[in-house]
């Protein structure tokens, strides 16, 4: 569906690809950074992020400080080099 609003459009008019948890992957981030596109995707707290120095820590295993995010400026999610943002989210609770 992209690739058809990629053509329709024209790449340049797509400022940026947001996406929620089901839309993480390594094919789909592969393609997003390949065709140059920006992208932002939440990504769940047990998924794997591999730091460059090593280590490999999930989401909810990283320190947080309330409303302070995490910036890791050099690391691979999915296998995809990134620069990657991390902020708990606070939990809505409904009735």
């Amino acid at each position: 569906m992209l690739k058809l609003c990629g053509k329709l459009l024209g790449k340049e008019r797509i400022g940026l690809v947001v996406g929620d948890r089901e839309f993480i992957g390594q094919k789909w981030m592969k393609y997003l950074k390949d065709t140059g596109l920006l992208f932002v995707m939440r990504l769940p707290k047990h998924h794997l992020i591999h730091r460059l120095d090593g280590q490999v820590v999930k989401v909810d295993q990283l320190c947080f400080q309330a409303d302070t995010p995490i910036r890791l400026k050099a690391c691979l999610v999915d296998g995809i080099g990134r620069q990657v943002w991390v902020k708990p989210l606070t939990e809505v609770k409904r009735p």
